[in-house]
């Protein structure tokens, strides 16, 4: 026997008597490995220095022979689901004639208190032992489908850490701080809501080409149809707007832009129709609202607003219906859309869908334009490349440039593909689990997210990632040009302000186009100056 002041390890292994003479298993499987076990554990442990900081080892659940030995030695994460099942192997530093507490349980586990009564009788059954508690939540059963730890959570009175953050530095700095400490994938529950992060390209695949069957919008969009009206976007069925999608897609693929170059560049270079300018009013009302479905003044205005876009579209739909008359545009593919079972477009679709495309373009578009601008007249060596860019097409094509001339525009257009980098128009983008995944990190670990999560795609800090993007705080247009095509470089999805895979935004190519039209424009007419609060909120360049 050891002098008093040397520890001693002691740990508990529960099978019963008729169990062990019972059963005549082989191999690794059979009881007389598991003393095969216990002598390993041993040896192993005695090469241990401090034993005083070894308190638990977490297994999976399996046969614990001398195969189940080489588990032990695993300092790795156990994977099973958090609220079904918990394997636990107790090991704890005893010193002699003081015994304490070795296991004890939470979550409904067993507990077992250890007294000096029963020291001596455990270590002469075994130089160690060892205990094996399964826990079951209530009438639960192990699922055999739990073999992948969930990604590490954020909860408890860590939440309130988090929301200081994000109220004092802002969702960048709240989410960084998540992903220096927790990965790329990562947890945040609040109450019953449990929001999973997902950082970076590698994890990101998923998300964006996941099917609605797995993973959708969830109710999330639906304050969208007071605006757009119950024809429409989310107020139909998902067969019926997947089909109303496609409509979009045809009237903005980039074949089409070719016809909508004319009427973009008139808008720019004439003034506002009094009918225009009462058009855009109305939009404003249309979507300046916080609470749409709270009975307020200002609800009160939207719909208001919408009665009267409809009265204004419904005057030009039936006019061109009354007297044949056909236009090339947006408007008459609309009109002239058919559904797969050859039903045409009602009024009130027409109207919904008109709605929903100058919606979904206007605010984007105008907040793009504007931080364009801000960039390229704060930064007089940017400016002077786009000049000249704009003087060289205009010796090729003339004064009046077509579309061509705008295909050619690659630093303008490298300039707002930098600018969506920096101030993309929606800084998260959020999808609802409805089936089990797994996702994989870039490091090679494995997380299971369970159906009903809340998936989060920051944009605002994907895009930011320092890994991808060489001094991701610098406005530089040249990352996306010959010979560093970052975004290229990252992955398939390390650039997504137009988001991506199934879900990227099918108005891209029609944004850009309009862009560059308003900046061309306005480049070749006017001497521009940057006032100085936009110097302030961008910084140097």
């Amino acid at each position: 026997m050891a002098r008093a002041s040397k520890p001693l390890i002691l740990a508990i292994a529960s099978q019963d008597s008729a169990s062990f003479f019972r059963d005549r298993s082989l191999g690794s499987d059979s009881p007389i490995s598991g003393i095969d076990c216990l002598a390993h554990f041993v040896d192993a442990l005695s090469h241990i220095h401090d034993l005083s900081n070894l308190k638990k080892q977490e297994m999976h659940d399996q046969s614990f022979g001398s195969d189940g030995t080489k588990q032990i030695f695993q300092v790795v994460p156990s994977r099973y689901h958090e609220e079904d099942c918990c394997i636990n192997v107790a090991v704890d530093c005893f010193h002699q004639h003081q015994a304490a507490a070795l296991c004890q349980s939470t979550n409904n586990c067993v507990s077992m208190d250890m007294t000096n009564d029963i020291v001596w009788l455990t270590i002469a059954l075994a130089s160690i032992t060892v205990v094996i508690t399964k826990a079951k939540r209530k009438t639960a059963k192990l699922d055999p489908k739990c073999i992948r730890m969930p990604p590490p959570a954020v909860k408890g009175l860590s939440i309130i850490r988090i929301l200081h953050t994000l109220l004092t530095k802002g969702l960048q700095q709240m989410i960084h701080d998540q992903y220096k400490k927790l990965g790329s994938v990562f947890t945040v529950r609040f109450f019953r809501m449990k929001a999973t992060f997902l950082i970076g390209p590698e994890v990101s695949a998923h998300f964006y080409q996941g099917t609605d069957y797995e993973i959708s919008n969830g109710v999330g969009l639906e304050f969208t149809v007071p605006m757009l009206g119950k024809e429409v976007g989310y107020g139909v069925d998902s067969a019926t707007r997947n089909e109303q999608f496609r409509v979009f897609y045809d009237v903005l693929k980039p074949s089409k832009l070719r016809s909508h170059y004319g009427s973009i560049l008139q808008e720019v270079e004439v003034s506002w129709e009094k009918m225009l300018d009462e058009f855009f009013t109305l939009f404003q009302e249309l979507t300046d609202k916080f609470f749409p479905d709270v009975p307020t003044p200002a609800t009160r205005r939207r719909d208001i607003a919408r009665a009267k876009l409809s009265e204004m579209l419904t005057e030009i739909v039936r006019s061109r219906k009354e007297y044949s008359h056909v236009e090339n545009d947006v408007l008459q593919n609309f009109i002239d859309f058919k559904y797969s079972d050859g039903r045409s477009t009602t009024e009130s679709e027409v109207i919904g869908l008109m709605i929903t495309l100058i919606l979904a373009g206007k605010h984007t578009s105008t907040i793009t334009s504007i931080w364009t601008g801000a960039h390229l007249l704060a930064s007089a060596r940017i400016l002077k490349s786009v000049l000249v860019e704009q003087k060289i097409l205009i010796s090729k094509y003339g004064d009046h440039l077509d579309y061509n001339a705008f295909l050619e525009m690659d630093t303008l257009h490298n300039c707002i593909k930098e600018t969506l980098r920096i101030h993309p128009p929606v800084a998260i983008f959020r999808r609802k689990v409805h089936k089990n995944f797994i996702v994989q990190t870039k490091d090679g670990i494995e997380y299971e997210i369970h159906s009903g999560h809340t998936l989060v795609s920051p944009v605002i800090f994907n895009n930011n990632l320092p890994h991808i993007y060489k001094d991701p705080d610098v406005y530089d247009p040249d990352r996306f040009g010959p010979g560093r095509e970052e975004d290229r470089v990252g992955g398939k999805f390390a650039y997504t302000s137009f988001s991506g895979g199934r879900h990227a935004c099918k108005g891209e190519s029609f944004a850009y186009l309009q862009i560059k039209v308003i900046w061309s424009y306005l480049l070749r007419n006017f001497e521009l100056k940057l006032n100085l609060l936009f110097l302030i909120l961008i910084g140097p360049s």
